[in-house]
C-alpha cells in the first residue's frame, strides 16, 4: 500500500451554486435510496411464484428484519452527521477515525442481534402477529439474516459514511452492483437451479446477505486502498470512547423515533393478521410499493443533511441555513 493516497473530496458542496450541490448530492442519493428498497421488492418477486404462504412468511419476516435496518440507519445518523462536520472542516484524519468507530458499533449491535435471531425470533414474529403456516419459514428467514446482520449494519455504515463525506456516486455503484447479484442469486437460491439446492424463503435470505456482504467486502478494499474520500490507514484502528459517545447521542434520538415508529406498526400488523396469511401477503406487497415511494423522500433529506453538516463544519451557518 502506498505511503501517500489520493483522497477524492467534493468540494462543491461548500462552495459554488447552492442548488446545483443539492440536486448533485441528491439524485445519486435519491437513487441509491430506490436500490435500498430493491432488495426486498426482488424477494418478492421470486417468492411470489412459491406462492401465498411464502409470500406472507418473507413479509411478516420483513417486519421484523425492518426494526434492525431502521435502527442501523438511526445509528449511522451519528456516522454522516459527524463525517460531515470533519469533512466540511477539513479534518479529515477525524473522518477516518469516526469510519473506524462505525466499525466498532456495529460489530456490538451485530452480536445482540445475533442473540436476538438465536434466541427471541418466535417471540418477535408471534409479538407482530404471525400466523402459524408462516412461521417456520419466516423463523429461518431471521435467524440467517439476524445471524449475519453485521452485513446490514457496516453496508449501511459504510454507505452513509461515503455520503457524509460528500461522495453519494461510489455508494450508488456499490447498490447497483449488490442488486444485480441479488436478483442473479435469488432464484438459484429459492428454486434450486443447477447444483444449487432449493431453500425457498430462505434461499432468499441466503442471497441477500450474499450480495450485501460483497457490497462490504469491496468497500473495505476501497476504504484501504482506494482514492476514497474516507480512509482505513495506521493510526485510525483504535476504539475512541469519547467519539462513539457523540456518535451514539446523535443517533440515538433518530433510532428512538424509529422504535416509537415500529409500536404503531405492531399494532398495525397484528391487526392486518387478524384476518389471515392472504391478507399478511397483500398487505406487504402494498406496503413495499409504498415504501419506494417514501424513499425518494429520504434520499432528499439525507443530501440536506450532508449539506448542512459540512457547511457548519465549514464555518457557513447562512450556507447551512439556506440548504435546509
Amino acid at each position: 500500500m502506498p505511503a501517500k493516497r489520493k483522497r477524492r473530496i467534493n468540494n462543491s458542496i461548500t462552495e459554488g451554486k447552492l442548488g446545483a450541490s443539492l440536486w448533485k448530492l441528491a439524485m445519486p442519493m435519491m437513487a441509491g435510496a430506490l436500490l435500498q428498497n430493491l432488495f426486498t421488492l426482488t424477494d418478492l418477486f421470486f417468492v411470489g411464484r412459491l406462492g401465498y404462504v411464502a409470500v406472507g412468511a418473507l413479509t411478516i419476516a420483513g417486519v421484523v428484519i425492518s426494526i434492525i435496518m431502521m435502527l442501523s440507519m438511526g445509528i449511522s445518523a451519528g456516522t454522516t452527521a459527524l463525517i460531515a462536520h470533519f469533512t466540511g472542516k477539513k479534518d479529515y484524519g477525524s473522518a477516518d477515525k469516526v469510519l473506524f468507530q462505525t466499525v466498532i458499533i456495529s460489530v456490538v449491535c451485530s452480536l445482540a442481534t445475533v442473540l436476538a435471531g438465536i434466541f427471541g425470533r418466535y417471540f418477535l414474529l408471534r409479538l407482530f402477529g404471525a400466523t402459524e403456516e408462516v412461521i417456520p419459514a419466516a423463523s429461518e428467514y431471521i435467524r440467517i439474516v439476524f445471524t449475519f446482520s453485521i452485513t446490514i449494519f457496516l453496508f449501511i455504515g459504510f454507505n452513509q459514511a461515503l455520503r457524509g463525506s460528500g461522495d453519494a456516486v461510489t455508494p450508488l455503484k456499490i447498490l447497483l452492483f449488490a442488486n444485480v447479484l441479488n436478483i442473479v442469486l435469488d432464484p438459484l437460491f429459492i428454486f434450486g437451479i443447477g447444483f444449487f439446492p432449493r431453500l425457498g424463503v430462505a434461499g432468499s435470505a441466503i442471497a441477500t446477505v450474499i450480495s450485501r456482504g460483497a457490497g462490504v467486502f469491496i468497500l473495505f478494499m476501497h476504504f484501504i486502498f482506494g482514492d476514497s474520500s474516507l480512509h482505513f490507514k495506521r493510526g485510525v484502528f483504535r476504539i475512541n470512547i469519547p467519539l462513539v459517545a457523540r456518535m451514539v447521542k446523535i443517533g440515538f434520538f433518530t433510532s428512538f423515533e424509529v422504535m416509537l415508529r415500529q409500536i404503531s406498526i405492531l399494532l398495525l400488523w397484528r391487526l392486518i393478521a387478524s384476518f389471515g396469511t392472504a391478507s399478511i401477503a397483500a398487505t406487504g406487497i402494498v406496503m413495499q410499493i409504498r415504501m419506494a415511494v417514501m424513499m425518494v423522500g429520504f434520499g432528499m433529506g439525507a443530501a440536506a443533511s450532508v449539506l448542512i453538516g459540512q457547511n457548519m463544519g465549514a464555518s457557513q451557518p447562512a450556507r447551512a441555513g439556506k440548504s435546509g
